[in-house]
């Protein structure tokens, strides 16, 4: 704990000058190589190493200069594959929408390939999974394996996952197919909306849809509190992400992902010291927390079925028509009882 807790200095010196608005002086105190890892850490290499080059900060910006430079190209590598796939979804007639990675990059950053990235999130449509799922076989894809749990040791984290996403391995490369944004139902926009609202970008000639600003917000926020808070990198999103919207925008937001935004804009202007790199003071993770819905997990799908009865049909069901058994199945009670079984 005392190794994470004296990198929180560094920290917030590797956010402030990633903001656009850096501008403080970054403390004799903390060494360029302490806040070159922490920028890494919390995936704000390639803004940490522009300010430092534009302030005159010599040392930070030749420790940094590797890793912006090989997150910048393996960001435009990823960029080429994800309009690979993009365009391949489109000749089967499965639409699309990038979701997290260049999409949300083209959105709120000068640099579009400077957010790290080690994998491609596409959503499509529910119905059109099994067709997906078939083409990227037929093209050399894979289903990564283990999701099919052998036992119920796995099956809560497993299950929930299967609910809406499932990775596959594409030329060498990590693709999540999303057919809904996540588990938290009640906060995410649907499938169907988050399809309609896509926002075309584009890049060197290269269009690509995308999220639009209003659901990268909110799956951003939803993400980032799921994930406990971790990397500043959410810091920079949603901030860019909420100077987008309109007042009366931001006003009609859930009070889920207006308690987000607050954690966002208190670690921009404050970031604790006494606590670990990447993680927010535990009163305001509460605060965020409070705005979840009663079950906890922002409203998974009730059911009738027991988890060891979907546990075995998954296991029985052969071959791709495996992944749609999740989909109209919903597994909250049974996860909920699980979870209380395992004291998880």
């Amino acid at each position: 704990m005392k190794a994470e807790i004296d990198r929180v200095p560094a920290s917030r010196a590797a956010l402030a000058l990633a903001l656009p608005t850096h501008g403080v002086a970054v403390s004799p105190d903390v060494t360029p190589e302490a806040i070159a890892e922490a920028a890494l850490i919390q995936g704000i290499a390639v803004e940490v190493h522009k300010a430092a080059v534009s302030l005159g900060l010599d040392d930070l910006a030749q420790a940094l200069k590797p890793a912006a430079t090989a997150i910048t190209l393996n960001g435009m590598h990823m960029f080429v594959m994800t309009n690979r796939l993009v365009a391949l979804f489109e000749s089967a007639g499965i639409p699309s929408s990038v979701v997290k990675g260049f999409g949300l990059a083209q959105l709120t950053r000068a640099n579009p390939f400077g957010r790290p990235a080690t994998d491609m999130d596409l959503l499509i449509p529910p119905d059109r999974v099994v067709a997906a799922h078939r083409l990227l076989l037929s093209r050399g894809g894979s289903l990564l394996p283990g999701y099919i749990p052998p036992d119920e040791s796995r099956a809560f984290s497993v299950l929930l996952r299967l609910r809406h996403e499932a990775t596959y391995g594409f030329e060498g490369q990590s693709l999540d197919l999303h057919w809904h944004l996540g588990s938290a139902r009640r906060i995410l926009p649907t499938t169907k909306d988050a399809l309609a609202r896509s926002v075309t970008v584009e890049t060197r000639g290269f269009r690509l849809p995308t999220l639009g600003v209003h659901d990268a917000l909110v799956h951003s926020a939803v993400h980032w509190r799921m994930s406990g808070f971790r990397g500043l990198k959410y810091v920079l999103d949603l901030e860019a992400l909420r100077a987008k919207l309109s007042p009366d925008e931001l006003s009609a937001l859930q009070p889920f992902v207006k308690r987000v935004l607050i954690v966002a804009r208190k670690l921009r202007t404050s970031t604790p010291q006494a606590q670990p790199t990447g993680w927010v003071p535990r009163s305001m993770w509460h605060q965020a927390y409070n705005g979840l819905s009663s079950n906890g997990r922002g409203g998974i799908i009730d059911t009738r079925v027991r988890l060891a009865s979907l546990v075995a049909q998954l296991r029985d069901t052969p071959g791709p028509d495996r992944l749609v058994v999740p989909l109209n199945v919903g597994v909250g009670p049974a996860l909920r009882q699980y979870r209380r079984v395992r004291g998880l």
